[in-house]
């Protein structure tokens, strides 16, 4: 019953900015995946949940620079959905090729 009256679901794609890279490798596995959820906790439930879903970029922070993106999330099989809107989002508004 979850999205049948609406096409998709939009969402945020993170919580926080990112953590800085560091020495990842010098942590234990459950050290860097708190750290991952912290800042990026809604994507894995819609994958558990069985849920298509991606995460799109959305402009940048006139603040930080850094970019901003959101998650859009269909009902399971839709996945052709989700792939269409993002590519007219991008043939509406290009994504860079290169990091800035």
């Amino acid at each position: 019953e979850f999205l049948h009256d609406f096409d998709l679901l939009l969402t945020p794609a993170l919580a926080t900015e990112p953590p800085l890279a560091l020495n990842w490798w010098d942590d234990s596995w459950l050290k860097t995946f708190r750290s991952n959820l912290a800042y990026a906790p809604f994507q894995g439930s819609w994958n558990l949940a069985g849920f298509p879903a991606i995460v799109v970029p959305a402009g940048r922070s006139t603040v930080t620079g850094l970019p901003w993106c959101v998650q859009l999330v269909a009902a399971p099989g839709r996945e052709s959905l989700l792939l269409s809107v993002a590519a007219w989002l991008e043939q509406k508004n290009p994504w860079p090729r290169t990091a800035e």
